[in-house]
């Protein structure tokens, strides 16, 4: 067994030419190979993560992400809302009402509005321009701050 450089996650894949950047690897990489089978390895994935975040110290390990060098913590802390705007696409995609939790919506239109006003959000790898809506709910202000027209 390899020792793991200081600082760093055991498992964690490095990323291609950017050592340390929190998002390319699971974003800029390619997985699957022609005979692979997509739940295998996902769940491959997703246990190599799950490990990797449960040693200790692994949430303070501090990394590059397209907005400066948070901490592993402060990355997901932000980073939540993008699997639950994503699930709203996909509901949409194949014709289905999504069904998103408006309390996990609250809070992630929470990190974004507070991390909007520190950084500039509006990135070509992020988000579009927001649109404009009255909705009182959760989930339609959430969606329609990501850009996406509830």
């Amino acid at each position: 067994m390899t020792a793991v450089p200081e600082g760093s996650i055991e498992g964690a894949r490095p990323a291609p030419s950017q050592d340390g950047f929190v998002i390319a690897p699971h974003l800029f990489q390619t997985f699957l190979g022609a005979d692979d089978d997509p739940v295998v390895v996902w769940n491959r994935s997703r246990d190599e993560v799950l490990k990797a975040l449960d040693q200790p110290g692994a949430l303070q390990i501090e990394t590059r992400g397209p907005w400066g060098h948070p901490t592993v913590d402060e990355f997901l802390g932000f980073a939540f809302y993008d699997p639950l705007v994503h699930a709203w696409d996909l509901a949409k995609a194949v014709g289905q009402q999504p069904i998103l939790d408006a309390s996990l919506a609250q809070q992630a239109l929470d990190q974004l509005n507070a991390f909007d006003k520190h950084k500039d959000l509006r990135q070509p790898i992020s988000l579009a321009a927001p649109i404009v809506t009255t909705a009182q709910d959760a989930v339609t202000r959430l969606i329609a701050f990501c850009g996406r027209q509830p």
